[in-house]
């Protein structure tokens, strides 16, 4: 026999003539301010079940479903959901903290505010999910799957999105200071006003990407591909952008001081002439656009390597 009871009151909420919740089918079950920390609810069946504001810590929830589930304030600390389906749920101001979701499916979830500080989501699917205000400081993000993701005004601090895909994702206004995007799919993904400093951002893609007023003071974009980007009022000081791809790249008041431009491919920029270059340094591998002569601005020509 199985006994839920709400976390605060201890009130029976639902009694069960079962051995365990693994493998339950609790489908659009009432919840609210449950206790399940005791259970184990690895593959059970919740969907469209409310479970706001219940206490889940710590719980194997491993290929559970989850789907349109309502985990609205609920604490999920260091649980395990590896796996487990979680289209369209509910997890807004949800304790995701240390919570394993590795292979997890969060297609068009809503985590408004949710805490994910060291979350792991490897390969993780959060297509069209909302993120918007959430704490993501170095959770991983690894192989993750972020289609048109909206992460608005999060705090992200050395998050891991090593080889994830953010094609046409919403970053805006986001901290991202020390984040690991290497070999990142950003294409056509909105960065605008982001805080990308001391980033790792080697080999990733910002095809058509929008940069304008982002700062990327340190960060690492060898072999990166920025064609056709929107780098207006961008700061990227003391930046290595060697071997870089900037073609039709917008460079309005884009700041390159100290950059470093070894191999780029600067050929086909556009706006150039407002661009700062003092300081920044290039060799005989960079392309320029036609005529442009970089040391009468302050660029450094060095030896190729």
């Amino acid at each position: 026999m199985v006994e839920i009871r709400h976390r605060a009151t201890r009130s029976l909420l639902l009694q069960l003539n079962l051995p365990s919740l693994e493998g339950a089918d609790l489908r659009s079950t009432g919840l609210v301010g449950a206790d399940l920390e005791s259970f184990n609810l690895a593959g059970a069946r919740l969907a469209h079940s409310n479970l706001l504001s219940s206490r889940l810590a710590g719980v194997n929830m491993r290929g559970a479903d989850l789907t349109r589930a309502n985990l609205e304030g609920a604490n999920l600390n260091a649980a395990n959901l590896s796996q487990a389906t979680l289209v369209v749920a509910r997890l807004i101001d949800a304790n995701l903290e240390e919570t394993h979701l590795d292979g997890a499916d969060l297609t068009q979830a809503t985590l408004l505010g949710a805490r994910l500080s060291r979350a792991s989501l490897r390969g993780a699917r959060l297509s069209q999910a909302c993120l918007d205000e959430a704490t993501l400081r170095k959770a991983d993000f690894s192989r993750a799957l972020m289609d048109c993701v909206r992460m608005l005004n999060v705090s992200a601090r050395g998050i891991k999105l090593t080889g994830a895909d953010l094609t046409d994702a919403n970053l805006q206004y986001g901290n991202f200071f020390e984040a690991n995007l290497a070999e990142a799919n950003l294409n056509g993904a909105n960065l605008k006003n982001v805080d990308l400093t001391d980033a790792e951002l080697t080999g990733a893609d910002l095809t058509e990407c929008n940069l304008v007023r982002a700062e990327l003071t340190g960060a690492r974009l060898c072999g990166a591909v920025l064609i056709d980007a929107n780098l207006a009022g961008a700061r990227f000081g003391r930046t290595d952008l060697s071997r870089a791809v900037l073609k039709g790249t917008n460079l309005q008041r884009t700041d390159l001081r100290g950059a470093d431009l070894c191999g780029a491919d600067l050929s086909e920029v556009l706006i150039i002439q407002e661009a700062s270059l003092a300081g920044a340094v290039y060799d005989s591998a960079t392309r320029w656009p036609d005529g442009f002569k970089p040391h009468e601005r302050g660029a450094k020509l060095v030896p190729t390597l």
